[in-house]
């Protein structure tokens, strides 16, 4: 009887033993599987990354032109502002210029027209000092021809 036990007893180890080897086998083509599909995963990830580089360093040279673009508009704008300041400051100069030409002209404007007035009146002072005169003048000759009509009466 013992030896009908141990030969169960062995049939079922060796049974274990072809259980855990077929098991033991399956888990290796398991795991050989797994890998195969973590490899594929991890290849995938690779491209990916790769892809994610030239696409980082692509931008990486896009904002670094964008970057000189914007000093190259900044220093433009700049200069435009500059020119709009020294064009402010000389149109400024040439109103105070002109300001200063009306300011001028309206002196000389009125010291003309006072002039006019002063003419205008001194011609209207002649205007009625000649007619004052040739009154005189008309009663002058009137008073001289009373004069030659009396002389000659008187002769």
């Amino acid at each position: 009887r013992n030896l009908g036990e141990a030969e169960k007893e062995r049939d079922v180890a060796l049974q274990d033993l072809a259980d855990a080897e077929a098991a033991t086998a399956e888990m290796r083509d398991m795991d050989y599987d797994k890998a195969q599909e973590l490899q594929a995963d991890l290849d995938e990830q690779d491209r990916t990354i790769q892809r994610l580089q030239e696409e980082c360093k692509a931008a990486t040279g896009a904002c670094t032109k964008a970057e000189a673009d914007m000093i190259k508009i900044n220093k433009e704008l700049e200069e435009k502002n500059q020119m709009l300041e020294y064009v402010g400051d000389e149109v400024d100069r040439v109103k105070g210029m002109f300001t200063e030409k009306e300011k001028t002209l309206q002196a000389e404007r009125d010291r003309a027209v006072s002039d006019c007035k002063k003419a205008e009146n001194a011609r209207s002072h002649a205007i009625e000092r000649c007619a004052e005169m040739e009154k005189a003048e008309e009663a002058a000759i009137s008073g001289i021809k009373a004069e030659m009509e009396e002389s000659k009466h008187a002769f």
